[in-house]
């Protein structure tokens, strides 16, 4: 063998021996050893693999952990049972109990019950619920009758796994739990009954759920255990199983009852539960239930669902119905939803209409054009917005003349705004030279859109004044072309905004974005900001007008979110033109439930402030894809009295709630969103100078980046990176350096899957 062959295989050999990985600097090459030693297994895996887990690097721990769960004995199961107890990452107790219960499950238990103590306690009742082992069954029940709902869940689910509900004591005491007015307690029990797997659980979480009054944060809870038994049934007893819950349908009496019931069918997506949804709730006396109904019509989709909310669109008495039939509609796929909802242009009340134009622009129904210029002449001015932007998005030619006339003809700024909206949506080269005579209208917020919709068309960056724009349309005029909007900025989306990796740069969405802060409180989300080097800029009650909002901007509602003079009015038509409004805090009272009445409201809080847990709310939700990782308990700081009360659940959608909220206070709703025209709005209890890590307390630097990790949302790669920096030495410089950016990944999400399709 030539002798270059003989030491390329040496030193690949080398290169692939898992012990010396181990003990390289580059954390890549030891995670590559502990995968090797994974899948090789053998007598010395185990030995090197418990040497891995005393990496610094929580990474290559946890991968060792997983690892030792796979190729592990006896020889581990001490050392795991510490792991479970004590590492400061809870990814990583879980794991060391998953592996415990794989390598041997009784020994493991037994050893997690010495620990059952002191400030293990808590994280050794969760592992041994992990576990699940028969042989701690009176450990559980002991567990049961602790204070702490925490405990009381963790017993919960132990006993669950361990016995199952073939045990009657065991049956009963997951019912009397679920039965318990605290939520935090009853939606243990909800995930407890779902663990076991067994269908007969349905019928408790069912009665629950239609029975005595639940609150928001509990029916999701219940909804959610039921999709999880039904996903863990037999296909054989599938039918079975639906069959039950068109029973709990039909049998509920309540309206609650019937709407969480169709809510719950909506999130099977069945197309056969159509016809029961139809039947029991659409023809229901409280227009809360149709409501329901029609939007749980949409999702479950199919000719019956059709055929049931075409008939409400049409017939129904409630404005409310109808809106919701007309989202309904446009979210069946039927090119049958066209006629209805073109007919709804002609709905006696204005969001029924507003709500039919705007789906006829989101759809691109080029057919509609005629029906929507129609409503260019509508008595409402939302409803001329919506037509206007519309007509827009189907690039209509013959929208240019009547829009150019009302942008130089009316003495009214939102009609001229309008105008502005729907000339720069449309995009091609006759409307330049409107909006660029626009630059000189004396309404800040009307030049703010011709001057944003001018530098979109022409690629160019001038200032908002007429007479550079009109020399460089004289040199530009005759080789200018218009180009297909979604082809023109498919280049920058990959490259500057990165559209296709959220995950990698979230905030790429928000280059070149016009991002407005309400200022004027005691709270900040500037710093945050700033701290992320997004593009901001700042104004104050009563200069919103002056702000020169435009509807491809996302305007901030700062805690207190105070406004004054038109503050209202201007902000309400940004958001019907296509306009972003986030809020946080007091913002909901003092701009959200004041621009926007009657979708949601805050409810007092009898503390001043506080901090608690949260948990992603809407476990199918695009919006929450890459913004909440799987390890993170986020932690929400309130003040005030701002949690949210939802007054339509079709409209708003919670993204993220607290059972630790609901239980003390009722209410625990903290995160969601919803429509308005073409626009959205999105409001958090959140109070940013309350999250983080300033003025916490923490006992090492392992401490303060599992809280990173864990409470934070920060990754491992981004960990490694702060710890080179110094940044987890001391309490301050941690507490400097790393924030909670839950709320602007959120923000991002929504900018970015907008501009994935507007450009």
């Amino acid at each position: 063998m030539p002798i270059l062959l003989l030491a390329a295989l040496l030193v690949a050999a080398l290169e692939d021996d898992p012990a010396k990985l181990l003990t390289r600097k580059d954390v890549g090459d030891r995670l590559r050893g502990v995968e090797l030693l994974a899948s090789a297994g053998g007598k010395d895996a185990e030995r090197h693999l418990k040497k891995a887990v005393n990496d610094d690097d929580f990474e290559v721990v946890l991968r060792a952990v997983e690892a030792l769960g796979e190729v592990g004995t006896g020889n581990s199961t001490k050392m795991l049972a510490t792991i479970a107890t004590d590492h400061p990452l809870r990814i990583v107790r879980r794991a060391a109990a998953t592996s415990l219960a794989r390598i041997d499950a009784e020994d493991g238990a037994k050893k997690l019950t010495g620990r059952l103590r002191g400030k293990t306690k808590a994280a050794a009742a969760e592992a041994l619920a992990v576990i699940g082992d028969p042989s701690s069954r009176k450990v559980f029940e002991k567990l049961a009758e602790e204070v702490d709902p925490g405990l009381q869940g963790y017993a919960l689910l132990g006993l669950a796994r361990a016995a199952g509900l073939d045990d009657d004591e065991v049956r009963e005491r997951l019912e009397e739990a679920l039965a318990s007015t605290n939520t935090r307690r009853s939606a243990g029990a909800a995930r407890a009954l779902a663990a076991t797997g067994d269908a007969r659980a349905l019928g408790p979480i069912l009665a629950r759920l239609t029975g005595a009054r639940t609150t928001d944060v509990l029916a999701r809870r219940l909804i959610d255990a039921a999709v999880t038994l039904r996903e863990a049934v037999d296909a054989g007893a599938r039918a079975s199983f639906d069959a039950s819950l068109v029973a709990a349908l039909e049998g509920a009496e309540s309206a609650a009852g019937i709407a969480s019931m169709v809510r719950l069918l909506a999130r099977v997506g069945t197309a056969s539960f159509a016809e029961a949804v139809a039947k029991a709730a659409a023809a229901h006396g409280e227009e809360s239930v149709r409501s329901a109904a029609v939007a749980a019509l949409g999702r479950l989709g199919g000719e019956a669902a059709f055929d049931a909310v075409a008939k409400r669109l049409k017939d129904d008495g409630a404005a409310r119905v109808r809106f919701h039939a007309v989202r309904g509609l446009a979210a069946i796929d039927d090119e049958r939803a066209r006629e209805p909802i073109v007919a709804a242009l002609d709905d006696r009340d204005p969001t029924v209409r507003e709500e039919a134009a705007v789906v006829c622009g989101e759809r691109h129904w080029l057919s509609t054009a005629d029906a929507l210029r129609a409503r260019l002449d509508d008595d409402d001015w939302r409803v001329r917005l919506a037509a206007a932007v519309s007509l827009g998005s189907l690039q209509d030619e013959a929208a240019i003349e009547p829009l150019k006339a009302r942008l130089a003809s009316s003495g009214e700024w939102r009609e001229r705004a309008t105008a502005a909206t729907g000339l720069g949506r449309i995009g091609r080269r006759e409307v330049v030279p409107a909006l660029i005579e626009a630059l000189d209208d004396a309404d800040p917020m009307v030049k703010a859109i011709a001057r944003d919709y001018l530098k979109r068309l022409c690629l160019a960056d001038l200032p908002a004044d007429p007479a550079p724009w009109r020399k460089w349309w004289e040199g530009n005029e005759k080789k200018f072309s218009f180009q297909d909007r979604n082809r023109r900025y498919e280049d920058a989306r990959d490259e500057k905004y990165a559209y296709g990796d959220f995950k990698r740069r979230p905030y790429g969405a928000l280059a070149d974005i016009d991002v407005i802060v309400l200022g004027g409180g005691n709270d900040g989300i500037e710093k945050y900001l700033a701290a992320a080097t997004i593009a901001h800029r700042m104004t104050a009650k009563g200069e919103v007008k002056a702000s020169g909002l435009n509807p491809n901007a996302v305007f901030i509602a700062n805690c207190p979110g105070q406004l004054d003079g038109d503050d209202p009015d201007r902000i309400e038509w940004f958001v019907h033109s296509g306009g972003y409004v986030f809020a946080t805090c007091w913002g909901l009272t003092r701009t959200v439930a004041r621009v926007f009445p009657g979708i949601i409201h805050a409810e007092r809080m009898e503390a001043d402030r506080s901090s608690v847990d949260a948990d992603p709310a809407a476990p199918e939700s695009p919006l929450l894809d890459d913004v909440v990782a799987p390890h993170t308990e986020l932690q929400y700081g309130i003040a005030g009295y701002q949690l949210i009360v939802v007054d339509d659940p079709e409209r708003f959608e919670v993204l993220i709630d607290s059972e630790a909220a609901d239980a003390q206070w009722g209410q625990g709703n903290l995160f969601g969103w919803f429509r308005a025209g073409h626009g959205v709005v999105a409001d958090s209890t959140n109070h940013f100078t309350l999250q983080g890590m300033d003025g916490l307390k923490f006992g090492s630097a392992d401490e303060r980046m599992a809280y990173a990790f864990e409470r934070l949302g920060y990754d491992f790669e981004r960990l490694r990176e702060l710890r080179e920096e110094g940044v987890f030495k001391k309490d301050r410089s941690a507490a400097d350096a790393v924030d909670d950016q839950s709320f602007l990944r959120l923000m991002a999400r929504f900018v970015h899957l907008r501009r994935k399709v507007d450009g």
